[in-house]
Order: structure tokens, then sequence, then C-alpha cells
């Protein structure tokens, strides 16, 4: 009979191997960005599409224009949080709160 390796807690134990998984690695913390992100893409992908083939009242185009604006430019801060340092500083932060403190005079 084999064994099967024995999940205790986010180590794993295989063939008298000990794997250490780190804690970044378990779980995604970033669910509400990230669902977020997926619906703002969704609207702008709309949006152009609407604007390429709709055509729109000469007395509704600045409230258009003033919509597209404003989801384009969530969509943008959306992509900027994902691409640009807010996610990686906050990965950076939460890591540092969970680090054991040095001494500073060794």
């Amino acid at each position: 009979m084999s064994e099967e390796p024995e999940p205790t807690g986010s180590t794993v134990v295989e063939e008298k191997r000990e794997v250490v998984i780190p804690e970044r690695h378990v779980g995604f913390q970033h669910w509400p960005q990230f669902l977020l992100a997926i619906l703002l893409t969704a609207m702008v992908c709309l949006i152009i599409l609407a604007e390429f083939f709709s055509t729109v009242p000469d007395g509704n185009q600045r409230v258009i224009d003033t919509l597209s604006g404003s989801v384009m430019t969530a969509w943008l801060g959306s992509m900027g949080y994902w691409y640009n340092t807010t996610f990686g500083s906050n990965n950076k932060t939460r890591m540092l709160a969970q680090a054991s403190p040095t001494d500073p005079h060794i």
C-alpha cells in the first residue's frame, strides 16, 4: 500500500521531504479588486462597441461622452492597480507585517 502525503497546515510532507508553501501563495487575497477590474473591462468593451455601432442624438452626446470618460478613467485606475506599484506595494506591506522583527544591532 502506498501512503499519500498528508497536508499539515501549509506544510506538505512528501517522501521524507518537507515542502513549505510560502504564505503569499496560500489563497488569493484580491478578489474584490479582481472582480471590479473584470467588470470595468467588460463595460469598456461594451462602450467601445456601442460608440462604433450606434448613433447618439446630438442633445445626448455630451452625457455619453462624460459617462464614457468616467468609465474609462475608472478602468485605467483599475489597470493601474494591477500593473503599477500599488499591487506590489500591498503585497510587500502584508509580507513585512507577517515577518518576524530583527535586531538592528546585529
